[in-house]
């Protein structure tokens, strides 16, 4: 009896949803590219230059500013490790190479 009434359960939402789907407008699509965008969009080098206009513009120029520095000061870093690597062993005094001799 519950599997019969879980169907028929099931069926009848089913149903419900078609039917809710019929009677919703189909949604709004574009003709065929005839408008395009609202404003021509400015070059990339004047959308870099321009300061942000909101309060979250700002927050994300401030993020991006200390990743490029935290950017920059990890390649210097490397850069000099690179250049001049450390000396992990340190000789020891009167030119020995190690402690047992």
């Amino acid at each position: 009896k519950v599997a019969v009434e879980d169907l028929q359960q099931q069926q009848q939402r089913q149903q419900e949803q078609q039917q809710e789907q019929q009677q919703q407008p189909p949604p709004r699509r574009r003709r065929d590219g005839q408008r395009g965008q609202r404003r021509p969009q400015q070059p990339v080098f004047v959308q870099l230059l321009k300061p942000p206009t909101t309060g979250r513009g700002w927050v994300v120029m401030l993020i991006n500013v200390i990743l490029v520095m935290l950017l920059i000061s990890f390649l210097t870093v490397l850069a000099d490790i690179i250049k001049n690597p450390p000396k992990l062993l340190d000789t020891l005094p009167d030119g020995k190479t190690s402690k047992e001799e």
